[in-house]
């Protein structure tokens, strides 16, 4: 996945002093990946394209990477992006509320914000909103879409909008969908055939989107839209993934779900949001802000680290001081114990939300000081030690010798996919194999039970082109056992060997000859 970032909105987070060349070479020898960086023709802006991995949401975002570069740098936010209070000036409720009931009923929505704002007027967004967003890839639709694109760039938490007066009973429910239940996506022609594995947003009548994927075109906002909901919600990221494969709906809000998001975001999604819609759409905000949780995933975690593992790891001595500077400037807290110098090795380290997914053991903190500290500033040294012995695998010495006696016996070896059609499992008198539920095309629909099928197809492709045809293959098949409890098949190695010649008897005695040749050698 990667994102593009204009340079001039990092800069408005960080006070730096250095060329967008220099930013992109400095952050990437540390691991956060600039791939290209190039100018924009028609304003002229320096855009910076970043690879990010997927152990790390947190830095798919421009404030993502300006946290990230902030350590990298040494350098400080010009402005902290994280102050995002409802403007003061406003009173949090008024007495003319627009009711809003919200229920969640599948566990697998981990968190689920809302708030209704009434009286706003959804035009063409403004320059510097429109702006940002297509010099990030995204094209403007109007204020509305657009300033949930932009806090999605921003902070890398997805927000919706939906139009309130298109929700019914003013009820919100978070539910598997029913199967074979239908869903139209915005800018969608056809609808979407739903399964019960997948999760939506309802009301009380209808599907109002496909959750962390998709709105649909029956509650989307519109330039006649007054009053809104915004949505700022976390999903389990194996259902989003499937959910989104499945459907072959992949958008920027599923890559990031599916890399799971901590549910920490949804607050300060919902208040970025907020705060821009009064800005740039104006409105009153008619309703206490709906926050249900359905989880227990802690906002930061403790670990136990020892400053000597440094060493034992990368093999050179950082000082703990230098340890404790780098930690804190990943916005990790150190807890330190001082209670005697025996116990000056030991630092409790807390991981805070946004790297919960990524930081699991003390060798992963080994990792965040090394980085920062500069992989191309620990010395190379030789190997002052006997090169261990590789144990044999006996399988793939066996498979070696099989292809260097058939290739030396005339014979050409071919690769296949592991897929095949219903067609060659019929020829073959195959009775239990797997369907693919997400086929390349109908001649890949099933899993091969047998390498003859897929050795058959190459010879229907190729025996009018050429007069004999001496192959093989080694390769995997896939066998279904019924009496077994797992769904998985066993994947067995197998041999196939095919001589295709107008001369059926010399077709088997060389056939023949060759499994003779292979039995003695082996």
């Amino acid at each position: 996945m990667n994102i593009k970032i204009p340079y001039s909105w990092i800069k408005e987070y960080l006070d730096l002093e250095i060329s967008h060349e220099e930013f992109a070479k400095i952050v990437s020898l540390h691991g956060l990946s600039v791939e290209k960086w190039y100018i924009d023709n028609i304003t002229g802006e320096y855009i910076l394209d970043v690879e990010i991995t997927s152990n790390r949401p947190d830095v798919a975002s421009v404030v993502g990477v300006c946290r990230e570069a902030k350590a990298i740098l040494n350098c400080k936010y010009s402005k902290s992006p994280f102050v995002l209070e409802i403007k003061s000036d406003l009173p949090k409720y008024y007495n003319n509320n627009l009711p809003l009931t919200v229920r969640l009923d599948s566990n697998l929505c981990r968190r689920y914000q809302a708030v209704v704002i009434r009286n706003i007027k959804n035009n063409v967004s403004p320059d510097w909103l429109k702006k940002r967003i297509e010099l990030a890839g995204i094209n403007s639709i109007n204020a509305l879409v657009d300033i949930s694109n932009y806090v999605l760039l921003e902070y890398g938490q997805p927000t919706h909008i939906f139009d309130y007066n298109k929700i019914s009973n003013s009820t919100i429910i978070v539910r598997q969908a029913l199967e074979n239940e239908t869903f139209i996506p915005i800018s969608h022609n056809k609808p979407l055939l739903l399964s019960s594995s997948n999760l939506v947003i309802a009301d009380t009548n209808k599907v109002l989107a496909l959750a962390g994927i998709k709105g649909g075109e029956n509650s989307a906002v519109s330039n006649d839209t007054v009053d809104i909901v915004i949505e700022s919600a976390n999903f389990d990221p194996i259902s989003i993934r499937k959910t989104s494969r499945k459907n072959n709906l992949i958008t920027d809000a599923s890559l990031l779900f599916e890399k799971d998001l901590h549910p920490k975001l949804t607050e300060i999604g919902i208040l970025r949001v907020v705060n821009l819609v009064l800005e740039i759409c104006g409105g009153e905000i008619a309703s206490e802000i709906i926050d249900i949780k359905n989880n227990t995933i802690p906002d930061s975690k403790l670990i136990e680290f020892k400053v000597s593992e440094i060493k034992k790891i990368l093999g050179i001595d950082i000082d703990r001081n230098l340890v404790i500077k780098i930690l804190r400037s990943l916005e990790f807290d150190i807890i330190q114990n001082n209670s005697s110098e025996h116990n000056q090795d030991t630092l409790y380290v807390v991981v805070p939300y946004f790297r919960l997914s990524d930081i699991q053991y003390d060798y992963d903190i080994v990792e965040e000081v090394a980085r920062i500290y500069g992989y191309h500033n620990i010395p190379s040294v030789l190997l002052d030690t006997k090169i261990p012995i590789h144990s044999k695998d006996i399988e793939i010495e066996v498979e070696d010798k099989i292809r260097n006696i058939l290739v030396g016996a005339g014979l050409t070896e071919i690769y296949t996919y592991s897929f095949t059609s219903k067609k060659y499992l019929d020829l073959t008198g195959a009775t239990n194999y797997i369907q693919i539920s997400n086929p390349l095309s109908e001649d890949f629909v099933y899993l091969r039970t047998t390498l003859s099928q897929s050795v058959l197809q190459v010879i229907v492709e190729n025996e009018d082109v050429v007069d004999i045809l001496s192959l093989f293959e080694v390769s995997k098949v896939y066998i279904v056992d019924k009496q077994l409890s797992s769904d998985l098949p066993s994947e067995d190695l197998h041999l196939c060997i095919a001589i295709c010649t107008k001369n059926h008897t010399d077709a088997f005695y060389k056939l023949r000859s060759y499994w003779d040749l292979l039995i003695n050698r082996l």
